[in-house]
C-alpha cells in the first residue's frame, strides 16, 4: 500500500471505497434535500428546515474541501494554492455574479429601492458581516450570507492548511483549538446579551460548524477515527438512530429563539450531521438510503447550488406579487419557478463555467506553470458539486 493510501489501513472496506472513488455516493442526494429544505423553509412550509440545512452545508463543505486537500497532498506532496483558488473561483463566481446582476435588474425594473449596502456586501462575499452588524434585510441577496461565510473559509483555510504543515504543527490540534475558541466566543456574546444577528451570522461565532467537518476529515485521514468508523459501519440501521436523534434535536430546539438555535443545538447538530455523513459513506447501498443514489436525487444534488442561489427571487416575488392567488396555486407556481431558474442556471452558466475551468486548468498544466498540482480533477467536481 502506498503512502497516499495509508489512511485506509484498518478502515471499513465500504468507507474506504467511498472516499477513494472519483465520486462520493449519497452526498449528491443529501445536497439536493438540503437545498430544497431551505426553499420550503422560506416558503413557510412546516417541514422546511432553514438553519439546519445551512449547518449541514457548512459541515459537508468543511469535510469535502479538507479531504480533497489531504488527497492532493498525498499524491503530490504539496498543495497548489493557486490551483485551488482558480478551481473555486471558476466553480462559484460565474453563477453567483449572474444571479447578482439579475437581482439588480429585477429590482430596478420593479422600481424597488435598491439597498446598495446589502448588494455590495453580497458582491464582495461579506454579507454575513453586514447582517451581523446591521441585521438581515429583506432583499433577493439576503440568503447569500452563508455563501459569504463559506467563501471566507475557502479563502483562509487552504493557506492555513499549508502554513500549519510548513511550521510542523498538528492540524488536528490547531483546528480543534479554533473550534473551542469559537465556542468560547459565542458563549461570551450570548452571556453579554449580544446581538442575535451577530452571533448567527459572524464568522467568529459560526466557523465551528464548517471546522467540525474540517477536523473530522483530518482525524479520519490520520487514523484517529478508525474505531468509531468500525462501530458506525457495523450496522446500516444505525443510520436511523442518527436520523432520529437529529429529528429530536430539531423538534426540541426552539428555532424562533436565537439563543436556542445557537445553544446546545449548535454543538450537537453539526456532530450528528458529521456522523450521518460517515454512516452514508459506510452504507451507500443500504435499503434506507439507496434512493439517495437514484438519478433524480443525483440530479437534484447537481442543481443544489443553483437552487439555493436562485430560490429567493421567486419565493420573495410570489410573496408580494401573487399574494391574491390561492395559496396552493401560489406555491405550485413558486416551486415551478425555482426549478426552472435552477435548471437554467445549471445548464446555461454552471456547466459552461465548469468546462472553462477544466480548459484553464489543462492549459496551465500544459505550460508547466503549476505542474501536476493543477491537473484537472474529476474528484473536485464530483465531490463538491
Amino acid at each position: 500500500m502506498t503512502q497516499s493510501q495509508a489512511w485506509a489501513i484498518g478502515m471499513p472496506e465500504r468507507l474506504r471505497d467511498s472516499l477513494a472513488g472519483p465520486k462520493i455516493p449519497c452526498l449528491d442526494g443529501m445536497r439536493g434535500i438540503a437545498a430544497w429544505s431551505v426553499v420550503f423553509y422560506h416558503m413557510k412550509f412546516p417541514f422546511g428546515l432553514g438553519s439546519q440545512a445551512v449547518e449541514f452545508f457548512f459541515v459537508l463543505s468543511g469535510f469535502l474541501i479538507t479531504w480533497l486537500l489531504l488527497q492532493e497532498e498525498d499524491r503530490k506532496g504539496a498543495i497548489s494554492l493557486r490551483g485551488f483558488y482558480i478551481r473555486r473561483s471558476l466553480r462559484i463566481f460565474p453563477p453567483f455574479y449572474v444571479y447578482w446582476l439579475v437581482s439588480l435588474a429585477v429590482m430596478a425594473a420593479a422600481h424597488w429601492t435598491i439597498p446598495w449596502g446589502v448588494m455590495w456586501s453580497a458582491f464582495f462575499y461579506v454579507s454575513n458581516w453586514y447582517h451581523a452588524f446591521y441585521g438581515p434585510p429583506s432583499s433577493p441577496v439576503s440568503h447569500c450570507w452563508s455563501l459569504g461565510l463559506e467563501e471566507q473559509y475557502y479563502l483562509l483555510w487552504p493557506a492555513a492548511f499549508v502554513a500549519i504543515r510548513y511550521l510542523n504543527g498538528s492540524r488536528i490540534f490547531w483546528v480543534g483549538l479554533v473550534i473551542v475558541a469559537v465556542w468560547v466566543r459565542r458563549a461570551q456574546c450570548m452571556m453579554q446579551d449580544g446581538s442575535g444577528d451577530y452571533v448567527y451570522h459572524a464568522l467568529d461565532t459560526r466557523a465551528d460548524h464548517v471546522l467540525i467537518g474540517t477536523w473530522t476529515a483530518i482525524a479520519l485521514h490520520s487514523g484517529m477515527l478508525r474505531p468509531l468508523c468500525r462501530v458506525l459501519a457495523s450496522s446500516s440501521w444505525m443510520i436511523l438512530v442518527t436520523l432520529a436523534l437529529l429529528v429530536a434535536q430539531f423538534t426540541q430546539d426552539p428555532r424562533e429563539d436565537w439563543r436556542g438555535l445557537l445553544g446546545v443545538g449548535s454543538l450537537v447538530e453539526p456532530v450528528l450531521f458529521m456522523v450521518l455523513i460517515i454512516q452514508l459513506l459506510c452504507h451507500p447501498d443500504a435499503a434506507a438510503v439507496r434512493w439517495l443514489n437514484s438519478r433524480p436525487m443525483v440530479f437534484l444534488g447537481a442543481l443544489s447550488y443553483s437552487t439555493y442561489l436562485w430560490h429567493q427571487l421567486p419565493v420573495g416575488g410570489a410573496r408580494y406579487k401573487l399574494a391574491s392567488l390561492d395559496p396552493a396555486l401560489r406555491n405550485a407556481v413558486t416551486l415551478a419557478a425555482v426549478a426552472f431558474l435552477a435548471c437554467a442556471s445549471y445548464y446555461l452558466v454552471e456547466r459552461p463555467s465548469l468546462r472553462l475551468k477544466d480548459r484553464v486548468m489543462a492549459r496551465l498544466a500544459e505550460k508547466g506553470k503549476e505542474g501536476a498540482g493543477l491537473r484537472p480533477s474529476v474528484a473536485v467536481d464530483g465531490r463538491t458539486g
